[in-house]
């Protein structure tokens, strides 16, 4: 009887075995899941939920998991996100200085000449629900006003931020009209700004930024119903893209956001493939409404011209209406890129904030294809 014993550590270690073997297993099966999508818009072989999404990145570094929702916060998840799943479609504008010849009058000049009625009044027709408005994108200028920006990085007041708050302006004309407006920020502004000597370490860039995130997000509140962040790679400081989706909803928690970070976003950045024919047959809600590792709001986000900010029609009008209708039916939403750049001899010479004429076109062709179909979950039933 003693001897038996002797077999308790061999027991436990078998035991303990088997544990780690099934968790591995467990793991394994949960990186290797297999998702299975609706067939109301008849998927391609072998489609998976990553070729939905854009293939050549961003991967920020490291990956932030997929959120794992309870019942009661995809259930407000969904409430939140109701406007925008029913909106169907809007429009975003790259509204951005030219790079060559730039100063502040010139700047100026470009924000003054917006005639925000008129433009309002093209969104309205276009029957958009929303538009996405660029506060700075890579660059020195800016149409958005922030006194804290020019504090932290100590710059004279108006030499780089136009004296007209063309986000407000906007606002108030299409919410008279009905229409959301949400704006688009990029991380990489910081870089372009001149470092002040009292920025010692690197992170003092990114911690201040995060500053001046907070005041666009306070100032302009619950009139920002949605943020498209872009450039957001990597944590360069302590949970950084944690907070920078934190600090865009101080003003309104209420507010959408997406960047590359998919676990902290409620939609699908949707960044566009250059590649028409591939962005026809493989960009799609094959999978529904809801993205399915993530849980969240499928989104699209595609140019009308041949690049981003560009006036001419890339795509025929019965390409363009088809993929809009695909897009819907399936249950996602989509953002068309419209055209805001004047080329003079093969460069930007100017900005203009309005719908080009062929571009509207298209756009109504998709408005009266798309004004029958239901919003739903896109399974088909």
């Amino acid at each position: 009887m003693k001897y038996k014993f002797y077999y308790i550590p061999l027991v436990l270690n078998v035991f303990f075995c088997f544990l780690l073997l099934s968790f591995l297993g467990c793991n394994k099966g949960e990186q290797n899941k297999s998702y299975k999508p609706f067939f109301l818009l008849n998927p391609p072989d072998s489609i998976t939920p990553e070729k939905t999404l854009y293939s050549n990145g961003w991967e920020p570094t490291p990956v932030i998991p997929p959120k794992h929702w309870t019942k009661k916060e995809h259930k407000e998840l969904e409430k939140k996100l109701e406007w925008f799943h029913n909106a169907k479609y809007g429009l975003f504008f790259h509204f951005l200085a030219p790079e060559e010849g730039m100063n502040i009058d010139r700047w100026n000049a470009m924000v003054d000449s917006v005639d925000v009625e008129k433009f309002a009044d093209q969104v309205k027709e276009a029957g958009a629900g929303y538009i996405i408005l660029t506060i700075g994108q890579d660059q020195l200028y800016s149409c958005a006003p922030n006194p804290v920006l020019e504090r932290l990085w100590e710059l004279t007041p108006g030499s780089y931020i136009s004296r007209r708050d063309l986000p407000l302006d906007l606002f108030n004309a299409l919410n008279k009209r009905g229409i959301k407006m949400m704006l688009y920020l990029s991380m990489n502004n910081q870089f372009k700004l001149p470092r002040p000597a009292t920025f010692k370490k690197e992170t003092d860039r990114f911690e201040n930024w995060l500053k001046v995130i907070e005041y666009y997000s306070t100032y302009y509140g619950e009139r920002c119903v949605g943020w498209w962040i872009d450039a957001l790679d990597e944590d360069w400081t302590t949970n950084y893209r944690f907070r920078v989706h934190e600090y865009l909803k101080r003003g309104n928690p209420n507010a959408i956001t997406a960047s590359a970070s998919y676990g902290l976003s409620e939609y699908t950045h949707g960044h566009c493939e250059a590649s028409w024919d591939l962005q026809q047959k493989v960009r799609k809600p094959y999978f529904g409404r809801w993205e399915p590792r993530y849980g969240i709001q499928w989104h699209v986000l595609q140019y009308l011209g041949r690049d981003w900010a560009k006036t001419d029609t890339a795509h025929s009008t019965a390409s363009i209406v088809k993929y809009a209708v695909d897009v819907i039916r399936g249950g996602g939403v989509i953002t068309f890129d419209i055209g805001t750049e004047v080329y003079i001899n093969n460069k930007h010479v100017n900005t203009l904030l309005e719908i080009p004429k062929g571009q509207m076109i298209q756009l109504l062709a998709v408005k009266n294809a798309v004004q029958t179909i239901e919003p739903s979950d896109g399974s088909g039933n």
